[in-house]
């Protein structure tokens, strides 16, 4: 089986390469994943998370009626601290990331609206981005940079927003600027800085928009200004200071936007404001205070700008908020907080600004959300998260295996989840809860396999159950308990699974069990015992699956046992232990079923050692270990069966990982833990990596993109290597409808040269339309690419885009939308105002359209021109617009 390696729209590799890729598809968490278990197409995974959703990178697309993902955007591989809508559908974005969709971009970047990175566009400040802001034509740009666009700039920015070479306007700031606002011919700063052009300003100033000379306005604040807003004539500042202009004022204060002087507002929160934003006669304030205006407000508060007084508007968020954008009548927030006014809001969330309530749109992010901006019927969030658009998920969720998406199965739950196993319609849950699946269930209980209800099944260990395990009809429990369905069982006991009754079986362990494992006969089990069975046992022993009592197997480990994998007559196992067997053994050992003596396998990892897996040829291994066989394998390695020699295979865990498990059906290693990066990829808590035992090459897909093109849907995509590939079936997914086969492609066999395919749909319904591909192999094997969605709705208003690429050379792509059906025409007239070129001119149907100049056509030469649209629609309504592009041969 080969796998295809799916990326994002128009997103290629990265220069770094891993002898294993992860499966995007696959939704990750923001927490910890204790426990992995797999039945059929559905993967279940447990552990200490709130959340589940897609990999996006740190900056995605968002629609902000729906809070649906759009995935074609590109992936960004760090924080996204500013964003701003270039007023054609795409986005501008600061922060300090070095690539987007796969590009080297640093801390700077232009989206177009189709998605793609302008490949014009590469400005690459040497330093964080912190603010941007387009006005008049030109692009302003803030944070702690020393040059920009290969020009030395102190931390401020005039940029042309087509091909990002700055300006000679330079007000050169001493350190790190914030936030800036333009106004009128001002621009107002502030930050970190305590010059501006080498004239005296403390972390707050105003410089000429045409010039950048430094103006006379100095309210000269007592230390750092963290952001400002305007309102009217009044400049409000926030931040670390307690003066301003020589006056008394706590963290908040407002300015006469004209002279400079400290107003007499004064509502002294009682700790550092980070963000400010106005909206109508609405000041909107945010830091880390719990009182503001004498006045309890947790985090966020409301004043009317007019009167300055507090409103009592009062949705206390558990985490401050650091950017808001208003469209529609609705407040669109994004922060740190979990909670907003009582409901449950991962780190963003929106509020209907009227009254003041919560809307139902959810998006729910991974981490925290940065940076907020709306353009039309779209709003881009950037931050620190990875994964945002996904969906609630308390400490337990199921995933889809063939589209990695959460399935709508949630039993909720309150406490941390260390196991899971399943049998027939039951899902087995051990952990440190107290209510699941809708009732009370201490430490123990069965989920419905459907509903995710718990069943009537309450079993109640009084202390927590740490590993579960299915055989032949029976569930083994072990654990921290003593007592269970009301007997006393120390740390270990069985149920039959017909009708969940409580067995004899006891083996009495004097201490905590973390693994089960069983081999015909035998129960293998680890943990922190010393005597089980009625034998002396150091934390790992074998027990009579009939009577629970210990044979003669006996390693005696020296220290605890987490994990124990049987593989014929071998018994792996992994824990904190230096010697086992009778051999020094570092963490890792292969032992003798019989005796439980250590066998010659001896890799030798330098820490604890906590999962482990088992391929044919392959051991998994999963732990707090940072070398294996002393070379580096960072929580996470493989090593062959047959020698114990160390496998190239090397994800390389940014932390812990707790969990391991092998997906045969689709050739993956799927892993839980606490790491935040693993596979070169910044995933969280669960990924599905690559098999390297899988012999087979991949076929590499590096692009597969989607455009709605006067009513179809023109897919394309590009493989990079092809294996034995016998082609692609195209399937398609609507609001009404499943995934269904529309298309099959040949493939081109076995290829190592790029091979690009196309594929149009006819569509007649309008709605979101989601594709993906099916890659066959010659023997019939398959495997799912990453899924994009379409939004093929008649266009609700009269629009005409920037043309793509511009400037352009030969070709370029005129867009635009019509609302309804009319007579259309698009022309295109050189800077004389002599028509040079006709692109339309007749009936057109509603919809998103698109037009390709071709300048060797029409005989074109360089310079300016002007397109422009009319169209008058069947009511007799007319649109006029025009725009330029620029032809540079």
């Amino acid at each position: 089986m080969k796998i295809i390696v799916a990326v994002a729209l128009f997103i290629s590799f990265s220069n770094l390469t891993y002898s294993q890729t992860h499966d995007p598809n696959i939704w990750m968490t923001d927490g910890i994943v204790n426990a992995i278990v797999q039945t059929g197409n559905t993967i279940y995974i447990g552990g200490n998370f709130d959340y589940v959703g897609r990999y996006t990178g740190q900056g995605t697309e968002l629609s902000i009626s729906t809070g649906e993902l759009n995935t074609s955007m590109p992936r960004v591989n760090n924080a996204v601290n500013s964003v701003i809508s270039d007023g054609s559908g795409g986005w501008y974005i600061g922060g300090n990331f070095t690539k987007v969709g796969g590009l080297v971009r640093n801390n700077l970047a232009h989206i177009n609206s189709d998605g793609t990175v302008d490949p014009n566009f590469n400005p690459a400040p040497n330093n964080t981005v912190y603010d941007l802001e387009l006005v008049d034509g030109v692009l302003y740009v803030a944070g702690n940079f020393s040059n920009i666009g290969g020009l030395a700039r102190g931390k401020i920015a005039a940029l042309d927003p087509t091909t990002g070479v700055p300006t000679s306007w330079n007000p050169n700031a001493g350190a790190s600027v914030n936030k800036i606002v333009v106004s009128g011919g001002t621009v107002f700063l502030c930050g970190g800085f305590r010059t501006l052009g080498g004239v005296p300003r403390n972390y707050i100033g105003a410089v000429d928009k045409s010039t950048g000379a430094v103006l006379g306005w100095d309210p000269n604040s007592g230390s750092t200004v963290r952001s400002i807003a305007l309102s009217g004539n009044t400049i409000y500042a926030g931040g670390y200071f307690t003066t301003m202009g020589g006056l008394d004022r706590n963290k908040l204060a407002a300015i006469d936007a004209t002279t400079g002087a400290t107003t007499s507002w004064d509502p002294n929160p009682d700790n550092s404001v980070e963000m400010l934003e106005v909206e109508g006669n609405t000041l909107y304030v945010s830091g880390y205070f719990d009182n503001i205006a004498g006045t309890p407000r947790i985090n966020l508060a409301t004043f009317d700008a007019t009167t300055g007084a507090i409103t009592g508007w009062t949705p206390n968020p558990d985490g401050v908020v650091e950017n808001i954008v208003f469209s529609g009548g609705i407040a669109y927030l994004g922060g740190w907080f979990q909670n907003f006014a009582g409901q449950t809001r991962l780190r963003v969330a929106a509020v209907n600004v009227a009254t003041g309530n919560l809307t139902s749109w959810t998006a729910h992010a991974e981490v925290a959300v940065l940076s907020l901006a709306v353009d039309g019927t779209n709003l881009y969030a950037g931050g620190n998260f990875n994964s945002i658009g996904g969906v609630l998920r308390n400490r337990i969720a199921a995933l889809n295996a063939l589209t990695g998406e959460a399935t709508n199965w949630y039993p909720d739950n309150d406490g941390i989840i260390y196991s899971l196993a399943t049998s027939g319609t039951n899902v087995f849950v051990g952990g440190s809860f107290s209510n699941i699946g809708g009732q009370p269930r201490n430490y123990l209980a069965a989920l419905d396999v459907t509903t995710g209800l718990a069943t009537g099944w309450d079993p109640s260990p009084n202390l927590s159950v740490r590993c579960l395990h299915v055989n032949d009809g029976k569930l083994y429990a072990g654990g921290n308990f003593t007592t269970i369905s009301g007997q006393t069982r120390n740390r270990l006991a069985a149920y039959n699974i017909a009708d969940l009754s409580l067995t004899d079986w006891n083996p009495n362990a004097n201490n905590a069990v973390y693994s089960i494992n069983i081999s015909g006969s035998q129960v293998y089990v680890g943990g922190v015992f010393s005597s089980i069975g009625g034998q002396t046992r150091n934390y790992i022993a074998s027990l009579n699956i009939s009577d629970g009592l210990a044979n003669s197997f006996n390693p005696n480990a020296n220290h605890f046992v987490y994990s124990i994998a049987v593989d014929g007559t071998t018994i792996y196992a992994g824990g904190n232990f230096t010697t086992i067997g009778g051999q020094s053994r570092n963490y890792i050992a292969a032992l003798n079923s019989s005796d439980g003596t250590a066998t010659s396998w001896n890799p030798g990892a330098n820490e604890s050692v906590e999962a482990i897996a088992l391929s044919e040829t392959q051991v998994y291994l999963g732990g707090a270990f940072t070398t294996i066989a002393g070379v580096t394998r960072n929580y996470i390695g493989s090593i062959n069966k047959s020698d114990g020699g160390l496998a190239s295979w090397n994800p390389n865990a940014s932390h812990s990982v707790n969990a391991i498990a092998i997906d045969y059906d689709h050739s993956r290693i799927l892993v839980g833990g606490n790491f935040f990066d693993i596979a070169g990829e910044a995933i969280h808590g669960f990924a599905a990596l690559s098999d390297p035992s899988d012999p087979a090459l991949p076929v590499e897909l590096v692009s597969f993109s989607a455009k709605y093109l006067s009513n179809a849907v023109q897919l394309s995509w590009q493989t990079a290597t092809e294996v034995d590939n016998y082609g692609f079936e195209v399937e398609r997914k609507t609001t009404t409808t499943d995934w269904q086969k529309i298309s099959f492609i040949e493939g081109h066999g076995t290829s190592n040269s790029p091979k690009y395919y196309n594929f149009s749909d006819p569509v007649s319904s309008t709605g979101k339309i989601s594709y993906r591909l099916k890659q066959l192999d010659n023997d019939g094997k398959f495997e799912y690419s990453n899924i994009i969605e379409m939004d093929t709705k008649i266009p609700s208003a009269f629009a005409l885009e920037q043309n793509y690429p511009n400037p352009f050379n030969p070709e370029t792509v005129i867009r635009f939308n019509l609302p309804q059906a009319g007579s259309v025409s698009l022309k295109l007239y050189n800077m004389q105002g002599e028509e040079v070129a006709i692109l339309q001119s007749g009936a057109m149907d509603a919809g998103s359209h698109s037009m390709t100049l071709d300048a060797t056509k029409y005989g074109l030469t360089s310079g300016v021109y002007v397109y422009r649209l009319n169209s008058i629609d069947i009511s007799g309504k007319s649109f006029n617009a025009s725009r330029k592009l620029v032809l540079m041969k």
